[in-house]
């Protein structure tokens, strides 16, 4: 914006001010209809306002399931190493994590979408169990809770442990969920 003032200022001086005028209104629409372009994109994942179309919210959770698959595509690239360094553990907790988050979130989508209200991790993945949309309630708040407490981990053995965790118990079951997921896409 500085470069744009300094030449204002010498346009202003030369007479070509009205001119350069026109050119900096042409530009901030410009820039005005890019941020509201990108404002719009954004609005693809917050929360739906509430008078979001079905429509609307039929392609949320058929975006968001996207980007859970290639999510899920790189926890099990992931979880396919046998050793790891201390930073390729560190990136298998951090892809766990945003897998699961990413996975409740497209499941609160889906449920939203067909007329289900459900605000927190927990109720979406009772009311995710109670439709058969995953098989093991227990494991799945199991997982929230580990994901919650990963966040916190420094020690190498519990390091460990939740590697053991990730690819033996989580893995699979954020698997599962996606073929689930997969197939109520396909019916419509």
């Amino acid at each position: 914006m500085h470069s744009l003032s300094l030449s204002f200022c010498f346009a202003q001086r030369h007479g070509e001010h009205k001119g350069f005028v026109h050119i900096l209104r042409v530009r901030c629409a410009s820039v005005r209809e890019k941020i509201t372009q990108r404002a719009d994109n954004i609005a693809l994942f917050p929360d739906m306002p509430a008078d979001a179309t079905m429509e609307d919210q039929d392609i949320r959770w058929k975006l968001r399931f996207e980007s859970l698959k290639k999510a899920c595509a790189r926890l099990e690239s992931a979880c396919a190493q046998e050793e790891y360094s201390t930073l390729e553990l560190a990136g298998l907790v951090q892809t766990y994590q945003f897998t699961f988050e990413l996975c409740w979130k497209t499941l609160k989508d889906l449920l939203t979408f067909e007329g289900y209200e459900v605000n927190s991790p927990r109720e979406t993945i009772r009311k995710a169990f109670e439709l058969s949309l995953i098989d093991d309630a227990e494991r799945w708040f199991d997982a929230l809770d580990r994901r919650n407490i990963l966040s916190h981990v420094y020690d190498e053995s519990m390091a460990k442990q939740a590697m053991y965790s990730i690819k033996n118990d989580f893995t699979p079951m954020l698997r599962e969920c996606v073929a689930s997921l997969h197939e109520r896409a396909e019916k419509g």
